[in-house]
């Protein structure tokens, strides 16, 4: 759930402030926690947030 909501406020901080925009996020978790998003997450968060220009990485540990 705390990726939803980093997504969204990054999401948001872009729109409010588009001259220092935030380019590429990179989630660091266990690799158990990533699995659990699915395979949706990746692939429907990631197509939203390359619209509108942001970079999402997920990484295991």
């Amino acid at each position: 759930m705390e990726i939803y909501r980093d997504v969204f406020k990054a999401l948001v901080f872009n729109l409010r402030n588009p001259a220092i925009a935030v380019k590429m996020l990179v989630f660091i978790a266990p690799q158990s926690g990533i699995d659990k998003l699915g395979k949706d997450f990746p692939k429907d968060v990631q197509a939203i947030a390359r619209k509108l220009d942001l970079s999402l990485e997920l990484e295991g540990i």
